[in-house]
């Protein structure tokens, strides 16, 4: 038997036919799912970000709105919910054009974020800046970076910008403020201590905590070139917020330099115990002399029998933080030329009988015994010299100390004397004490 062929037609009615039915067949429907989410008081999210299209390419715009719940949630017109209190908000989510919709719940709890040990953590600035505010005409150059000169361990904040201008007069100019808010139930209210390790050299601090103002003119902020210092600012705080802000500036000049690190809050009166002064030398550390810009006249302590020479950059005899190997300032002399410099800083004070010890810090070079000879310190009782030392040259800061010095009761006079005629004399003093042996 012959095969059956099926005419044109036949093919063609037979095609048309099926195509017809799988037209007929059943479309997709279009839907929306959002789950219910999760919050903290204070969250905030994208509600779009939340919600499933079905099938995924009738993407449409949303509406969302709050059916329930008004002071738990709000939401703004760009659709980002932000959680206002603890409790629960029902919301409706429904499209424009297709006009599908799906209701879910927002759960919200109580922000366990602990803002202070965020800040005590941000304060480390080993995450960069962290929640730390940049300002002033500076802000651009200073960068978070590890202050491998000094060994610190992790990053701190450069307070230096390098060359700042190409004019070396006012190269380096540092003028930046950091800032630092936030609220925290933990800080009720009464005493803390705001710490921060500070190393540098920089003309002017401001630290401002709640209205309370610390500055390093007024001795509440120290700032040693030599090593870092841990500052502790008392303050008393009335509420649940800190706002802090910390100025620091450098005029133009091209030895402004520093670094911040370890900021952090702790309750209470953290300030280190220090035994009372025992030394009958007043400002030994040459902190009032220093704050008082080397001005004699405006101070007791000291006395200056001579003529300081100048140099370029001024008077060779300053005190200043370059000079500090304790607390914010110290004696720096430098000698820049080869005629001679002869002068003698002393004070008078009274002793007890007793055996002393005298002590004080030098870092010095650049002369000798030769062109310096009588550069020494030296201690005088009457007619007698108790004491005399040539100054000695020191490759780094190192404390000297001179025990057994025999006194008697009365006035001792303690002079330092500066003579050279050596065309580059460095010179820095610190913390010089005379106290009685125990």
């Amino acid at each position: 038997m012959k095969p059956k062929h099926l005419s044109a037609l036949s093919f063609l009615i037979m095609t048309l036919g099926l195509t017809s039915l799988a037209s007929c067949g059943p479309q997709a429907e279009k839907s929306i799912t959002v789950e219910n989410l999760n919050l903290m008081v204070d969250q905030s999210v994208n509600l779009e970000e939340y919600v499933t299209f079905t099938p995924l390419d009738s993407i449409d715009t949303l509406n969302f709105t709050i059916i329930e719940g008004n002071n738990v949630a709000a939401i703004n017109e760009n659709n980002y919910l932000t959680a206002l209190a603890v409790g629960e908000a029902k919301i409706k989510a429904e499209t424009d054009n297709t006009g599908v919709s799906d209701f879910f719940t927002v759960f919200v709890s109580a922000n366990t974020t602990d803002y202070w040990a965020t800040f005590n953590h941000d304060g480390t600035f080993d995450n960069g800046l962290g929640g730390f505010t940049l300002s002033g005409s500076t802000a651009s150059l200073h960068t978070v970076e590890a202050d491998v000169d000094r060994s610190a361990e992790g990053q701190a904040f450069k307070l230096w910008t390098g060359d700042y201008s190409a004019d070396p007069v006012t190269s380096s100019l540092v003028d930046v403020t950091l800032a630092y808010e936030f609220s925290d139930p933990e800080l009720s209210a009464g005493t803390y201590t705001l710490m921060f390790d500070l190393v540098g050299s920089l003309s002017t601090i401001e630290v401002t905590v709640n209205d309370n103002v610390f500055t390093l003119a007024d001795g509440d902020v120290v700032n040693n070139a030599a090593k870092y210092v841990t500052n502790y600012l008392v303050f008393t705080l009335s509420g649940e917020a800190l706002d802090l802000s910390m100025y620091f500036y450098g005029e133009d000049r091209n030895n402004n330099w520093g670094f911040l690190d370890n900021v952090c809050l702790e309750a209470g009166d953290q300030t280190p115990v220090v035994e009372p002064e025992t030394s009958l030398v007043t400002d030994g550390g040459f902190e009032n002399i220093g704050v008082q810009e080397g001005v004699f006249a405006n101070q007791t302590a000291w006395i200056l029998t001579g003529t300081v020479g100048t140099n370029d950059w001024g008077s060779n005899l300053k005190f200043n933080s370059d000079a500090a190997y304790f607390g914010s300032y110290g004696l720096n002399y430098w000698h820049g030329s080869t005629s001679e410099d002869d002068f003698t800083i002393s004070q008078i004070m009274t002793a007890e009988a007793s055996l002393y010890q005298l002590s004080f810090a030098i870092y010095s070079g650049d002369y000798n015994a030769t062109n310096s000879a009588n550069t020494k310190i030296t201690l005088i009782q009457g007619e007698v010299i108790v004491l005399s030392e040539f100054l000695s040259p020191s490759a780094s800061y190192v404390v000297r100390d001179y025990p057994d010095l025999s006194l008697s009761s009365g006035e001792v006079r303690l002079e330092i004397r500066f003579q050279t005629t050596a065309s580059n004399t460095w010179i820095k003093l610190d913390d010089i004490t005379l106290s009685a042996q125990a």
